[in-house]
């Protein structure tokens, strides 16, 4: 359990008998230094260079991001 909620893990059979595998993401700590709001002007910068057209920026502790999604073959 985290601190917005349990996270749900869920496996559910395709039509196929395979299994796929589900998890949310959600924008941790530490994900925060190149992609939050008050990022440091050092790794701003060096971001810049390396991604000059980056707009992963100012994501807030917590966001839901997107998911895992994982299909048995």
């Amino acid at each position: 359990m985290l601190a917005y909620g349990p996270v749900l893990k869920l496996q559910q059979p395709l039509e196929n008998g395979k299994k796929t595998y589900i998890e949310p993401l959600f924008v941790q700590a530490q994900c925060l230094t190149c992609h939050g709001e008050g990022i440091a002007p050092n790794v701003a910068q060096k971001i810049k260079e390396l991604y000059p057209n980056d707009q992963a920026t100012g994501f807030k502790l917590n966001e839901f991001r997107g998911l895992v999604w994982i299909k048995e073959k």
